[in-house]
């Protein structure tokens, strides 16, 4: 008769099973009081209500636990939401559409904000932007959101998207290519654009600001996640960023404010001055309740937006997946918050 194999001594032991059973369950199981939300954005002044929401407690105040990670570029939030690190992200607007037509299943949630000025395209002091045809352009992520600020520029040039080729780095490295001479033309944000300026002979031909609404954000995430999402959720987390955004507004917080952006927005810099703080957010057009309502609602901005960003891509033989209606628009959690915030 075949001898039954004998249990090791070790799981013969009740309270090392039940000590092994709980290592275990503290490696796969998610402890009490887990953040129930994941969001994910970048360093930048116009994306700071999550930092104060989060420092300020905003969240926990609606029985919300958000865990925010702040990602030192696009590409690695993008890729973050993608590979579902992050439940949501908070990034340009134009970059959800690109993946849209990469075919990813990607919805648009709210449009928070816009830059105004804080994105800039920068020549060399000594190079006329009206020769770029045929030259190579630096840009800081090759989606739909930057791309179509650079053509709006290129067409007040009188020169067609077809004439340059781009190419893209992240933020840092395109600025410190910029510095050395390899690129004649970038287009970058702030921070590490006022650095190209500073120190790589750089000027600012055009800002975001150039145009307005060129380039607006707001927070994107894969439908399929959006269904997983506890009832509730959503609308608690919107009511708490918007307590941030009414909060950082306010001219009494401006000094405790200025602490979140040093610590919280812009982690991977040293502490920024007053005035380069000031410069950042008052490169954001941070929208108002009123405004925030127009854009999201039915046929409002962020509609107009999108239609505007198709009409460019099938102009420059982009279009891959025309944006039907409901296709990627998805505001209506946001809109019903606005209107509850503002009651």
């Amino acid at each position: 008769m075949r001898a039954r194999p004998t249990e090791p001594a070790l799981l013969r032991s009740p309270p090392l099973v039940m000590a092994l059973a709980a290592f275990l369950c503290f490696l796969w199981c998610p402890p009490a009081g887990a953040a129930q939300l994941r969001v994910g954005t970048v360093c930048w002044a116009g994306f700071s209500g999550l930092n104060v929401a989060d420092a300020k407690g905003f969240w926990s105040q609606q029985g919300l636990e958000v865990q925010v990670t702040v990602y030192r570029t696009n590409q690695e939030v993008n890729d973050a939401l993608l590979q579902g690190h992050v439940d949501l992200a908070l990034d340009m607007i134009g970059s959800w559409m690109g993946y849209y037509q990469a075919g990813v299943d990607i919805v648009v949630l709210a449009e928070t904000d816009w830059s105004q000025g804080g994105d800039k395209i920068l020549a060399r002091t000594d190079f006329d932007p009206g020769d770029l045809r045929g030259q190579t352009v630096g840009i800081y992520l090759n989606k739909p959101s930057v791309t179509f600020f650079l053509d709006r520029f290129l067409r007040s040039q009188h020169l067609a998207y077809s004439d340059v080729k781009v190419v893209e780095a992240d933020t840092q490295a395109l600025t410190d290519r910029f510095i050395e001479g390899k690129f004649p033309v970038i287009v970058n944000y702030d921070p590490q654009s006022l650095r190209a300026v500073r120190l790589g002979n750089g000027r600012v031909y055009a800002t975001s600001a150039s145009y307005p609404g060129v380039i607006p954000e707001g927070f994107g995430a894969l439908r399929e996640r959006v269904k997983q999402f506890p009832p509730g959720h959503l609308a608690k987390f919107w009511k708490g960023f918007l307590q941030a955004v009414t909060w950082l507004q306010a001219p009494e917080n401006w000094r405790e404010y200025q602490r979140i952006l040093n610590e919280r927005t812009f982690p991977f810099d040293p502490d920024f001055s007053e005035s380069d703080l000031r410069a950042m957010v008052d490169s954001v057009s941070m929208h108002s309740s009123t405004k925030l309502l127009e854009r999201n609602s039915p046929r409002g901005g962020l509609e107009r937006y999108m239609e505007d960003l198709s009409a460019f891509l099938l102009r420059t033989g982009q279009l891959r997946r025309p944006m039907e209606e409901g296709a990627v628009l998805a505001t209506e959690s946001f809109v019903a918050a606005l209107r509850e915030f503002d009651r």
